[in-house]
């Protein structure tokens, strides 16, 4: 689902207007970032919690020359639904 369909269909839900959607994603992506700089890990209680997971360097080949190059090692937010959700 693209931003802006969420942020409309998040509006019509709450019974606000669209940019005070916009602003209330904007706020929860901060906070979500903001902890998972500092301890790695964000729970929210009864939906689940966002954490860093690493993706080993691995072998790849590219598709014309097939020439085997190394991927680096990577960092990616990874999400975790709760039990409850």
């Amino acid at each position: 689902m693209r931003q802006d369909i969420f942020i409309s269909k998040a509006a019509k839900l709450a019974g606000c207007t669209q940019n005070t959607a916009r602003n209330a994603l904007i706020a929860f992506k901060a906070v979500v970032d903001e902890q998972l700089l500092d301890n790695s890990t964000a729970k929210l209680p009864f939906f689940g919690r966002f954490y860093i997971k690493k993706r080993k360097a691995r072998y790849i080949s590219q598709p014309k020359t097939h020439e085997r190059m190394l991927s680096k090692e990577k960092l990616y937010i990874h999400f975790k639904a709760s039990s409850v959700f």
